[in-house]
């Protein structure tokens, strides 16, 4: 596999609630005595800080990668039946980049996302997401962990009908435990930056299909994640819609330092917006390349 292209350095970003200082105080002990303590963002500077679970970037100017699949398959089946939706793969995702994972349909794409964002657990290898071992991780602490430090967006936009745009946004924020003033005023910053601030009010049943992405972008954002991962998030909308949602994206990935990892079928969207395209094939990696996208912010 090809080496990572080169990305911005910056330190993790982590919040975690008072309800959940202590043990993942404990969980994020550092082995690195000069590892930098995180510092919350503007809307969160009430909320107490913890030291990163993740390594940061070293003075020798090693980037610091976020997630890293070590030799990981998923089978489904057994015996003669056994099917590979993901074979021996392995990568590295550092932070701040913008990447895609592109291939055909049943490739292992899908799977592979589910792999890095721990919605489900592989055969064998191993999952690391910001230095922590995800084997380690079980129970309701796997979901409290993805909740605090990944975003994500899907295809089907997964917008709750009857609650507004800015209760669907700050809906991830108050499950964490957020206050829900600092959440509003973030879920105002993600909406006017997504350029649906305008429809704050609306139920989400009344919004376009490229409304309901952006809306879907901004709540991804709403708990400061270290990474987002997109899959298809383009795939219900025509073509002037999805450009405009790969801009967002992108421009989100630019402005906010965020790592983002987009599961495309489309070599055209891949090539013309993300840095780094990694192609898989019948659950194995066989490309990874840096890419010099067509548009920037």
């Amino acid at each position: 596999m090809a080496e990572s292209p080169q990305v911005v350095k910056k330190a993790v970003k982590i919040v975690v609630p008072p309800v959940m200082q202590q043990n993942q105080a404990k969980a994020a002990e550092p082995s690195n005595p000069e590892k930098p303590q995180t510092i919350a963002p503007a809307s969160y500077q009430k909320t107490k800080v913890v030291i990163s679970s993740g390594p940061t970037t070293g003075n020798n100017g090693q980037k610091e990668t976020v997630v890293e699949l070590q030799g990981v398959s998923k089978i489904y089946g057994q015996y003669e039946n056994k099917v590979y939706a993901l074979n021996n793969a392995s990568l590295k995702v550092l932070k701040g980049e913008f990447a895609a994972i592109l291939g055909p349909s049943g490739s292992g794409k899908s799977t592979m996302l589910h792999m890095m964002g721990c919605l489900d657990r592989p055969t064998s290898g191993k999952v690391i997401i910001n230095g922590r071992d995800m084997a380690a991780v079980t129970g309701a602490e796997v979901a409290t962990f993805r909740g605090r430090n990944m975003g994500f967006v899907f295809q089907s936009y997964n917008i709750i009908p009857r609650l507004t745009v800015m209760e669907n946004v700050m809906l991830p924020g108050i499950i964490a435990g957020y206050p829900r003033a600092e959440l509003e005023a973030r879920a105002k910053d993600l909406l006017k930056e997504t350029g649906i601030l305008h429809r704050a009010d609306h139920k989400g049943v009344h919004l376009s299909g490229g409304e309901q992405q952006r809306v879907a972008i901004a709540r991804a954002f709403i708990n400061n994640p270290t990474i987002i991962f997109a899959d298809e998030p383009t795939g219900a909308l025509d073509t002037k819609s999805s450009d405009e949602i790969m801009g967002i994206l992108k421009k989100m990935n630019e402005q906010h330092g965020v790592t983002v990892v987009i599961i495309t079928h489309n070599p055209k969207q891949a090539t013309d917006y993300v840095r780094r395209i990694i192609r898989i094939k019948d659950g194995q990696i066989v490309g990874d390349e840096v890419n010099v996208p067509k548009y920037a912010v």
